[in-house]
């Protein structure tokens, strides 16, 4: 019974496993934050799962340290010195 439940548990975490591969860019990608419009989702960038749900990421045309976009973190909601939210991004670094 052991061995049986064993071999189901392994089977399980197969599928699982391979459902959870996905294909991963093949290097970083919009760090200037100009391969979008203002004000839409910044695209190859996504918000940490710390961050509230109604939280959120934008491009901006305001205050551009260089060229003509930013990135623009909004925080929903008060928020106390513990909380915080960061943007990451997701790439295959083998070459690296």
């Amino acid at each position: 019974m052991k061995n049986k439940f064993l071999t189901v548990l392994a089977i399980l975490m197969v599928i699982i496993v391979a459902n959870g591969q996905t294909q991963l860019p093949p290097k970083p990608i919009n760090l200037d934050f100009e391969s979008d419009k203002a004000d839409q989702q910044v695209s190859g960038w996504r918000l940490n799962p710390v961050c509230s749900p109604s939280d959120s990421f934008t491009s901006t045309a305001e205050n551009p340290y260089q060229g003509s976009l930013s990135g623009l973190i909004k925080i929903d909601g008060e928020k106390t010195l513990r909380d915080y939210c960061i943007i990451v991004q997701t790439f295959d670094a083998t070459k690296f």
